[in-house]
């Protein structure tokens, strides 16, 4: 927990402590994402190469590449960004709350149930779960409309990736 104490700082103001630790904690996190990407970079490219009879194939680390790119060059820009801005209270409290921790234990419990539920089981229960918490309008319509959808992105997502890639879940 973040702690309330005032810092007056060059100009007279009073600068709650929480923006500079928060800060440092971004910039921490964004540092270890960073290097998280490095390794996934590093660890894409010693991915084998198939000699496919088409031409233009792709490589199997082209996905990844992609992403970590991508994780990569945010990574930067989080970095850059917290080093030279400074951070208001209403930005701060938006950051941390109770939606964010109850997320974060939605995808820990998502990955301690994906070993035993298998794939799809496990998808429908965490996005069930997580849109119904996150919902504003809880009627019994949207219930069933999310629900449903829910089903069909996780059975798309299924067929997308065991009979199209050929990647077992």
């Amino acid at each position: 927990m973040f702690l309330p104490y005032k810092i007056k700082n060059y100009a007279g103001e009073y600068k709650i402590k929480e923006d500079i630790i928060l800060k440092k904690l971004t910039i921490f996190l964004g540092t270890i994402f960073l290097l998280v990407s490095i390794l996934g970079i590093y660890l894409s490219l010693k991915l084998p190469n198939f000699n496919n009879a088409v031409m233009f194939s792709m490589k199997p680390s082209f996905y990844p590449m992609i992403i970590f790119s991508l994780l990569f060059l945010s990574c930067i820009a989080l970095i850059i960004k917290n080093l030279f801005a400074n951070i208001s209270e209403e930005s701060k409290s938006r950051l941390i709350n109770k939606d964010m921790r109850i997320m974060f234990g939605l995808y820990f419990l998502y990955i301690l149930m994906l070993p035993f539920l298998q794939f799809i089981i496990s998808t429908i229960i965490f996005f069930m779960l997580s849109t119904f918490y996150l919902m504003k309008d809880r009627t019994k319509y949207n219930s069933i409309i999310l629900s449903i959808v829910n089903i069909i992105c996780t059975a798309a997502l299924y067929f997308l990736f065991v009979k199209l890639f050929n990647v077992p879940l």
